[in-house]
């Protein structure tokens, strides 16, 4: 349930809302309005042309994780954990590797020294 506590906090127009979860006594499930749109990778095949919007509106969620305080780091921002709403709108999901950045300090702070994510889509620095 580490995926909750942030996620359940967070509204913002490009972020998808938090509805609920699910725990069947193994794992938890985490429930979010459908989006219609599909994910950035399917809609971007369908409209390419829209390929700034959709960058803009990505940049717009990410900069309001980064805002919070503390500030939040996604951890796995890739084209299936981006989806869009049947009106067009850019939201960000998957917030499973998300982390909280201490305030205090600007270097993320890492529970784990495996790498954690989606290798091509990862900051190099992480995987050093």
């Amino acid at each position: 349930l580490r995926e909750v506590v942030p996620w359940y906090e967070l509204d913002h127009p490009n972020i998808t809302p938090f509805i609920g979860y699910t725990f069947d006594g193994r794992s938890a499930r985490m429930l979010s309005k459908w989006q219609e749109g599909g994910n950035v990778r399917e809609y971007m095949q369908r409209y390419p042309a829209n390929g700034l919007r959709i960058a803009h509106q990505v940049a717009s969620g990410l900069a309001y994780l980064h805002s919070r305080n503390p500030p939040i780091v996604h951890g796995d921002i890739k084209p299936e954990n981006v989806l869009v709403s049947k009106e067009g709108v850019v939201k960000l999901t998957d917030f499973g590797l998300s982390t909280i950045l201490h305030s205090q300090s600007t270097t993320l702070l890492r529970t784990t020294h495996s790498f954690r994510g989606t290798v091509h889509y990862a900051d190099p620095a992480l995987l050093d």
